[in-house]
């Protein structure tokens, strides 16, 4: 399911749509006519298209599932080149940027990899009907899972992304380089996109979740981090799949799997939460990991609050970790605020990957903590010993 925003439309416009494996292109008035039919006009491509993008009055690029983009010309009703990857991964999400009669194509690979490369003006235009091969031009990597959703801002210098990893991320395009992480939905990520800034330099986004929830991400190029401005939550049951937004930048249409579409505005959030978000304390570090002898900043996977000071994370590398709004309190992973600072308490081999972290009501200081095997643990937060350990093989 696709949400578009209509607006303000000249007289002569030409329509593309598509959606599986078939596309069509019609002028917006044969469509606004009664007793429109668009099976006359329906293309059925060889492979399954993620993107679609008019070059021109007649010709259409389009993106498949294969990593290759296919050229149409609706006036010769047919298509006239293919251009393939030189990787034919299977790909999640794929976006084209247009520029100057050059594409730049983003692919999202089942490898959790970010795939750019480029087609020539010349190579467009040629009508040799020829399939070329095109190398790699760039590969962005750090998700940890599939790539589901990919976005040009409007000058093509930033590309965002989201993933099954629930993370969205920023790239620099033209250096393709990692410029920051956004972790906040606690399910997989369907869809992100850039939030128009009509005239203003500052960087929004916004992103749809199996959570229910969207959220509005803030980028703040100087310090390279991304920070939850409002979350939006108004459907029921699991996913937002997909989300509009206006020209302007004010209004947000999401399309649920409960059948809704919900209407916000995103463009007063600083009436509603305040202008300095003096509120939130921000923490714009993950903990630092240290295996063979490398430090590295670790990669959240779960959370647990525990009380209003206190959060029990654990991390992809398997540490598991607190952090405090409090700097004399002792926890796993204690987060001073001041000083920016984790402090590790353990590393488990066994919760790599995957965890599930749980507490109780009443017990702030016990926290349940499983794997993926299904041994479980109940331990004490203040002097971090075991209290009872549970083997799989306890329940069966």
């Amino acid at each position: 399911m696709k949400l578009i925003i209509v607006e303000a439309l000249p007289e002569e416009v030409q329509v593309l749509l598509w959606g599986g494996s078939s596309f069509a292109i019609v002028p917006l008035k044969q469509i606004l006519s009664p007793n429109c039919s668009l099976k006359r006009a329906e293309v059925i491509a060889s492979d399954w298209l993620l993107d679609a993008q008019l070059i021109d009055f007649n010709t259409a690029a389009l993106v498949t599932a294969h990593n290759s983009v296919l050229i149409y010309s609706l006036r010769e009703k047919k298509f006239v080149n293919q251009f393939n990857c030189e990787e034919q991964s299977l790909l999640y999400a794929a976006q084209l940027y247009l520029a100057g009669g050059e594409i730049l194509v983003a692919s999202g690979t089942v490898f959790n990899e970010i795939q750019l490369w480029e087609l020539s003006a010349s190579s467009i235009d040629s009508s040799s009907q020829n399939t070329t091969s095109v190398a790699i031009a760039k590969r962005l990597r750090g998700h940890e899972g599939c790539v589901f959703s990919l976005r040009f801002n409007a000058e093509g210098s930033l590309l965002a992304s989201c993933s099954d990893d629930r993370t969205i991320r920023l790239w620099d395009v033209q250096k393709g380089g990692f410029l920051a992480i956004g972790f906040a939905h606690i399910a997989r990520v369907w869809d992100v996109q850039f939030v128009p800034n009509s005239g203003s330099q500052e960087i929004y986004l916004l992103s749809a979740s199996e959570d229910t929830t969207a959220l509005l991400w803030h980028f703040n190029p100087s310090q390279r981090t991304l920070k939850v401005q409002e979350r939006y939550h108004g459907h029921s049951g699991k996913h937002v799949w997909t989300e509009a937004i206006s020209s302007d930048g004010k209004l947000s249409a999401t399309g649920g799997n409960d059948g809704r579409v919900n209407l916000w505005n995103i463009d007063t959030w600083k009436e509603r939460f305040g202008l300095e978000s003096s509120d939130i304390c921000w923490i714009e570090q993950t903990p630092k990991a240290v295996v063979d002898g490398k430090e590295f900043f670790d990669v959240i996977k779960g959370y647990k609050c525990i009380d209003e000071n206190r959060l029990l994370v654990t991390t992809n590398s398997g540490y598991i970790s607190y952090c405090s709004s409090k700097p004399d309190i002792r926890c796993i992973w204690l987060y001073n605020l001041d000083q920016r600072a984790w402090d590790l308490v353990s590393r488990e081999e066994k919760y790599q990957r995957y965890a599930v972290v749980g507490s109780f009501e009443g017990l702030q200081d016990l926290v349940i903590l499983g794997d993926s095997k299904g041994n479980a643990k109940i331990f004490n937060v203040n002097n971090y010993e075991n209290v009872l350990v549970f083997p799989s093989t306890s329940f069966l």
